[in-house]
């Protein structure tokens, strides 16, 4: 079979679960079921879900990185910036996972300056970046943050924008309350409050919401509930469970 032929062609590797993840990727080895089974049943081959999840993580960072032409400015900050978010890793702090979260935003404001990869991000591509997509503040300041200290490049982060117009937050305002003035089903409420509130108080899209939903950790807080993404905290208030309008409410 196509799959042991790679293998045979690997030499003399020992066929381990972090060799086989290492080398071929999740990816590849999701596309081989039959023999990858065959081998965690056969020869004990353990293939843990995190050790796959790191490496998916790691193979996204390399991609994003590659999305710059090779020999432009964008790529040897990018190369860099890589490097550096690899010995944080090495050292602890942070996770593949992480690693991921800060190259892509580093990703999209260098193409905001300019597709090509020509030169190295200025203020007013952050500004552009950041009136797009609010939500990756915290994200982008990683990256920012290397870019001081590389290139002695200081770029602010300007007063947080609003991401709707006034009528879009109309529209939340009515999805809101028409939430609350349902009869109470928790489940319901529990389903659709997070992202609408993400979305009304911190001025997100619908995008970034989900996002931070399916990604963020959870504490309860005063009133309501912190939630931890990217290195930033968003508090939203507690679930409605009342027949009150979105205005008395808050």
């Amino acid at each position: 079979m196509r799959f042991f032929e790679l293998l045979d062609a690997t030499g003399d590797e020992p066929w381990t679960g972090e060799f086989l993840i290492k080398r071929f990727g999740p990816a590849t080895l999701r596309s081989f079921e039959l023999p990858v089974r065959w081998l965690q049943s056969q020869l004990g081959v353990a293939l843990p879900a995190e050790n796959k999840a790191r490496e998916a993580d790691s193979r996204r960072v390399s991609k994003a990185v590659s999305t710059m032409p090779r020999g432009t400015v964008a790529r040897d900050l990018l190369e860099a910036f890589q490097k550096e978010l690899e010995r944080r890793r090495d050292s602890g702090k942070l996770t593949e996972r992480s690693m991921r979260l800060a190259i892509r935003p580093a990703v999209s404001l260098l193409e905001v300056e300019d597709p090509q990869g020509s030169r190295a991000p200025g203020q007013s591509a952050l500004d552009r970046y950041l009136a797009e997509v609010p939500g990756q503040r915290a994200a982008v300041s990683t990256f920012l943050g290397f870019l001081k200290s590389y290139l002695s490049l200081e770029l602010r982060l300007s007063a947080k924008l609003a991401a709707s117009s006034a009528l879009a937050r109309k529209a939340l305002e009515k999805q809101i309350s028409a939430l609350m003035a349902q009869p109470v089903d928790a489940a319901q409420v529990a389903k659709h409050w997070a992202p609408l509130a993400l979305r009304y108080f911190h001025q997100l899209s619908s995008t970034e919401a989900k996002t931070i939903c399916k990604e963020a950790t959870r504490q309860p807080s005063s009133g309501g509930t912190v939630l931890t993404h990217c290195g930033q905290e968003y508090w939203i208030p507690a679930e409605p469970m009342t027949l009150a309008p979105v205005a008395n409410a808050y």
